[in-house]
């Protein structure tokens, strides 16, 4: 009988340990960052984030030292017009909200006076969004070792970095190593940073990005992964969400307030989300109806009035551009299913079709998700040591 009970508490420590590792690598999974996300703290004016890190004055909006990676590119960035405003940060995202009068953020608005919005997102690219409405001149004073030269509407930064300011109803200027931004009364500014050398995608991508917000045309861009999802605004007033996570099936919401226009949503799918490899068939819906599949370059000029979108496969990731001609409330559903001909394909090909990069595909593995070795080594060791005390008992037992 004493063997008897040895024996059930040595089986149900033995499925126990399995379990409990599962859970932890679970847990773990949950709560841990993909490649693309970082997770900012704040305190006392020090921002520190995975990728980005620097100093703000949480009154004036006042920024010093904003540093990518570990290369600081600009010594500071000040204002020529004061605001008050105030600081909010929200896991990978940092925001100021700053008026220039005396009434609070949303009589200012009312009324008609100058105010200043800051985004920063904690990702490779270190994304900062300065939105500005009315008379102001935005300076950003560059680090040593930071070159910047005038292109148009953009400031191309060299040196250190690989970077570009794209400047949106503002006038641009360079002068003894700083950029001046000056912006018009009543109107609406924007100025968005990007430093894309800390970025591991595809080149075609990386133009697509580029010409998009050179063009003003990219509104936002979305990474989903297993451990997490992330949205990027680059159209001030442009917003979106994952609603729905299933096997096979994504749906994001996206909405926009103020915009004008179609812009272009860019969104980074980790393959295992969709289940895809290169027999599934993928689908792309707007608003419930199957869109048509063209090419990065005619999405970047497209000015239709209907939906459609471009696809890049690259190792684990899908990176699908959906072009939005109008703007309310939509939703968007990234779909998956098996090909009868064996390849992947997308909806029919509007005019300019796809080249057979973007058509590529590759069969990946991931192990997301998965224990780690080092855990089920643990948990074999556990076993063995439980095995080995189990025989020691058992021959005890027959002694006694």
């Amino acid at each position: 009988m004493k063997m008897k009970r040895v024996w059930i508490l040595l089986l149900a420590i033995l499925l126990a340990v399995p379990a409990t590792a599962s859970i932890a690598s679970a847990s773990g999974h949950q709560h841990g960052h993909s490649g693309y996300l970082g997770y900012f703290e704040y305190s006392n004016g020090e921002v520190k984030g995975k990728f980005v890190n620097f100093q703000v004055n949480s009154k004036s909006g006042v920024i010093e030292n904003y540093t990518v990676g570990n290369t600081t590119i600009f010594e500071k960035i000040s204002y020529e017009n004061n605001t008050i405003g105030h600081i909010r940060v929200s896991g990978a995202r940092f925001f100021y909200y700053g008026v220039a009068s005396p009434f609070g953020w949303n009589n200012t608005h009312k009324m008609g006076y100058m105010w200043r919005v800051i985004m920063v997102h904690d990702n490779p690219v270190g994304v900062l969004h300065i939105v500005t409405h009315g008379q102001d001149v935005i300076k950003y004073h560059l680090a040593q070792g930071i070159n910047a030269t005038l292109s148009n509407s953009t400031v191309v930064l060299s040196g250190k970095v690989s970077a570009y300011l794209f400047i949106s109803n503002a006038l641009p200027t360079i002068q003894n190593n700083t950029i001046y931004i000056k912006t018009r009364n009543n109107a609406t500014a924007s100025v968005i940073f990007i430093d894309e050398v800390n970025l591991n995608i595809p080149k075609k991508i990386k133009n697509m990005e580029i010409k998009s917000l050179q063009k003003h045309k990219l509104g936002g861009e979305m990474y989903i992964g297993p451990k997490g999802t992330d949205f990027v605004n680059y159209t001030y007033g442009m917003n979106a969400k994952l609603t729905m996570k299933e096997k096979n099936h994504l749906q994001i919401q996206v909405s926009a307030q103020g915009v004008k226009g179609g812009r272009i949503m860019l969104i980074n799918v980790n393959r295992t989300m969709l289940n895809y490899n290169s027999s599934m068939r993928l689908i792309v819906k707007f608003d419930g109806k199957e869109i048509n599949k063209t090419s990065m370059n005619n999405l970047i000029n497209c000015s239709s009035s209907q939906a459609m979108y471009a696809v890049y496969n690259n190792n684990d990731t899908v990176s699908i551009a959906i072009y939005i001609p109008h703007f309310s409330e939509h939703v968007i559903d990234v779909e998956s299913e098996a090909s009868s001909s064996g390849t992947s394909s997308g909806g029919s090909s509007a005019s300019g079709g796809t080249s057979n990069a973007e058509s590529s595909n590759e069969n990946t593995k991931s192990s997301e998700g998965m224990p780690s070795p080092m855990l089920w080594g643990i948990v074999a060791a556990i076993i063995v040591i439980i095995i080995v005390a189990g025989v020691a008992v058992a021959k005890k037992s027959k002694s006694n």
